[in-house]
């Protein structure tokens, strides 16, 4: 028996900049030590790939990863995929049948969801989407990472020995997301060192200069998956809207390229100093909805309900913060 961190998502809540970390601390192809985070054969730094395999499939990738895991002496087993929010609700059992010989700590990662949803829009826009912002409501609140219950339905599906609540406030920086991720999932630095909030920018500082995850003039950015604003999503929207009517057979692979080729142009000095980010307002109607789900949310997490455990790192408060003013 081993333990196993499973960390959840949802979308847009830190994960891609915990998945780089994870990766560049404790990934290997194989088990090379106590805690192994099994580095994925594919792009991202996260594990999209058994996430879909276990929602789509057979879920025979993760039962390949835990067996290899267990048979090679690996203590703890760390997983990170957003994508394992798409179990909820109905295919949670699925990824509990895999789990279940096994001791599983559940980490849930959350933000405010009022401020989470025009990320949640441009993410959408860098996959095709075609809709404008005020148009894309029911799409948004249909993704499990709205849904007030997300954390309990996984709690009493999956039964963990242990559920965390990572809780991000706009004014964490990026060192505070990695620390209660590594609290929550009781994870030692790369030196052995179980982490100490005493000094967290040293040690971040020390990470930095190790996996060169972060950018160097801004060491506590992550550089990975960054957003974009009004004008970059403007532009996401009209290509994703011409491709729908006059390309639509237009291969995926050629979408991605189209895509990353922006990206990259956003991203350029030449561009930011032309087009400074303009922040995406969320439409007022939106706001009305998302303050309630904030609220439903607060109080499921901040007063779980009898039998449900659940450890918070963070203020729950956080939940009901509002997106800043355009």
């Amino acid at each position: 028996m081993i333990q196993i961190v499973l960390h959840v998502g949802p979308h847009k809540t830190g994960t891609t900049s915990v998945q780089h970390y994870l990766r560049g601390s404790y990934g290997a192809e194989k088990p090379r030590g106590p805690i192994w985070y099994p580095r994925p054969a594919e792009r991202g730094p996260g594990h999209a790939a058994l996430a879909f395999n276990v929602l789509e499939g057979d879920g025979v990738l993760l039962r390949s990863i835990v067996r290899t895991a267990a048979a090679s002496g690996v203590r703890k087993l760390v997983l990170s995929s957003e994508n394992f929010s798409g179990a909820y609700p109905d295919r949670i059992e699925k990824l509990g049948a895999i789990l279940s010989d096994h001791c599983v700590t559940l980490i849930v990662t959350l933000n405010s969801p009022i401020r989470r949803a025009a990320s949640t829009w441009q993410e959408l826009l860098k996959h095709g989407h075609n809709l404008p912002f005020a148009s894309s409501i029911e799409r948004i609140l249909r993704a499990p990472g709205y849904q007030h219950n997300f954390v309990e339905t996984f709690a009493k599906v999956l039964r963990p020995l242990s559920t965390a609540v990572v809780l991000i406030s706009k004014e964490d920086a990026a060192t505070e997301l990695i620390l209660k991720v590594a609290a929550a999932g009781g994870l030692p630095d790369p030196n052995g060192r179980h982490y100490l909030f005493s000094n967290p920018r040293e040690w971040f500082l020390q990470i930095a200069a190790t996996t060169g995850l972060f950018n160097a003039e801004r060491p506590f950015d992550f550089v990975a998956n960054p957003r974009v604003g009004l004008a970059e999503a403007e532009i996401l929207l009209a290509m994703n809207q011409f491709l729908r009517r006059s390309a639509p057979d237009m291969p995926h692979s050629t979408k991605v390229i189209l895509v990353n080729s922006l990206m990259r142009a956003f991203w350029t000095k030449d561009w930011q100093s032309h087009c400074p980010r303009v922040q995406i307002a969320t439409p007022p109607e939106l706001l009305t909805v998302l303050r309630k789900i904030a609220r439903r949310t607060f109080d499921a997490i901040s007063s779980p309900k009898q039998g449900l455990a659940v450890t918070l790192y963070g203020n729950p408060k956080c939940i009901l913060e509002e997106p800043d003013l355009p």
